[in-house]
């Protein structure tokens, strides 16, 4: 199978985090994204996603999954 380059992130939530809570935080952190099946979260970047974007999504991920 070859790479691929996509603009889509889909991730398994560990079973003490609430799918419903996590993207309602991450809303209230300006950062959307959505529930995509049991735990299952799923990101898509756009075009003009930037590294000061990402960095700041990993810091709101790394505050609320502590």
């Amino acid at each position: 199978m070859l790479p691929a380059d996509t603009n889509i992130v889909i991730f398994t939530l560990n079973d003490s985090i609430s799918a419903d809570n996590f993207v309602a935080t991450l809303k209230q952190n300006n950062i959307v994204c959505s529930g995509f099946g049991k735990q299952k979260i799923r990101f898509v970047t756009h075009l003009d996603f930037t590294d000061e974007m990402l960095e700041q999504t990993i810091h709101v991920l790394k505050k609320i999954t502590k």
